[in-house]
């Protein structure tokens, strides 16, 4: 492995263990980036200055897969630029630096092949399994308590496994995958050593308390049951997830451990009904791609002291809504195709098929489709080579 795709190799690897400890402001107090954002911005400015056409050829032979995904793209800059007639230069400047960050990263299937080998993608995939575990297990162990977080415009959480991400719901998808890979993986699971690794991760995954993670967990094993026809693969997880929620601690005055809540639901259903309401207002251009938190704002939407800097303002809680709202019905379309291209790439890639199914059920309840590090962990598990991406 060479110096610079070494150094993106472990640069990926303490970016997930980082998360999202540390992020930086970028000019304005509504665009922060993570490492992980960095690094992708980092290997497309490298790919780009010394390995230009080889990215331009990779992209023209994988061009059913790349065409929607850049004509949704070119639909969300257009709408971009016609919200310059709602909101301000630097307003639209913002939404577009968001949508750079997801040029780059919607670009990873082009480029990671082309920096790794075969044997170092592998490589990446295994080591990716470890830091969200072993971070969200240390965090639940010594610091149970992150309500004060609160202060940084975080959810505030109580014994409950947040992670890096700072966020139960993001890291149980991602937790989830990880489930899914070493369980589908060929022979990883005979070894003892194997076992503890994927006994440790779930029990990591179920301290999320994360409802639309065991949702997701539960579409994911529902399709592999359809597909082997084997329903056991379904009724000995839902078991299990049963007997986890029964068995499952629950701290006294942490509102986030009682699965049985209501609170959420309700926000939830709020959010789905704004969101709806942002499209039915824009149904043609959207509100422009990423405008979401002007555009609720506008709207009433947000009207506390720190709507810049909330991060519950930026995004809504269903990626398609998010990306109806802000792209129009025209960028939904475009979004949709391209989605069905992902789902065609990941033949032959079980675990991967397995984990689209459940990130579709778990988009539903949180922005989890542009969700960094979702996109990073989608794309460097794909069959991203042009001999081998099979796009139908």
């Amino acid at each position: 492995m060479k110096r610079p795709a070494w150094l993106l190799f472990w640069g990926y690897i303490l970016a997930f263990s980082v998360g999202n400890l540390y992020k930086i402001s970028l000019f304005f107090p509504e665009v922060r980036i993570n490492l992980l954002d960095i690094l992708v911005g980092l290997t497309l400015v490298y790919a780009l200055l010394f390995k230009n056409s080889a990215v331009i050829s990779q992209i023209k032979s994988l061009q059913k897969f790349f065409l929607p995904a850049g004509i949704f793209l070119l639909i969300g800059l257009i709408g971009l630029l016609w919200s310059l007639n709602r909101y301000t230069p630097i307003q639209v400047l913002v939404g577009g630096l968001y949508w750079l960050r997801l040029l780059g990263y919607i670009s990873l299937p082009a480029i990671l092949p082309l920096l790794f080998s075969d044997r170092d993608l592998h490589k990446l995939r295994n080591y990716l399994l470890f830091p969200l575990a072993l971070t969200g297990l240390g965090q639940y162990l010594f610091f149970p308590d992150v309500r004060s977080l609160q202060l940084s415009d975080w959810d505030p959480h109580y014994f409950r496994v947040v992670g890096t991400l700072l966020d139960p719901g993001f890291t149980s998808i991602l937790l989830c995958f990880s489930l899914f890979y070493l369980w589908l993986k060929p022979g990883f699971i005979q070894t003892r050593l194997h076992q503890v690794i994927i006994v440790l991760i779930y029990v990591v995954f179920a301290l999320t308390y994360s409802r639309s993670g065991y949702l997701a967990f539960l579409a994911g094993c529902a399709y592999l049951a359809k597909i082997s026809k084997s329903p056991r693969k379904f009724i000995y997880p839902l078991i299990l997830i049963a007997v986890t929620v029964l068995l499952l601690p629950r701290a006294p005055g942490g509102e986030g451990v009682k699965l049985e809540r209501t609170s959420s639901i309700k926000a939830r259903i709020l959010n789905w009904t704004n969101s709806a309401n942002i499209f039915l207002r824009y149904p043609l251009t959207g509100v422009g791609f990423n405008t979401y938190r002007y555009a609720q704002r506008h709207a009433g939407y947000l009207d506390n002291a720190d709507w810049l800097k909330s991060h519950a303002g930026a995004g809504a809680d269903s990626s398609l809504l998010f990306v109806a709202a802000t792209t129009g019905i025209f960028g939904l379309a475009a979004y949709l195709y391209w989605l069905k291209q992902v789902w065609l790439a990941s033949v032959g890639n079980l675990s991967l098929r397995v984990g689209l199914i459940a990130l579709a059920v778990h988009s539903f309840f949180l922005n989890s489709l542009f969700y960094p590090f979702v996109l990073f962990w989608v794309f460097v598990h794909l069959p991203v080579k042009s001999k081998s991406l099979r796009v139908n």
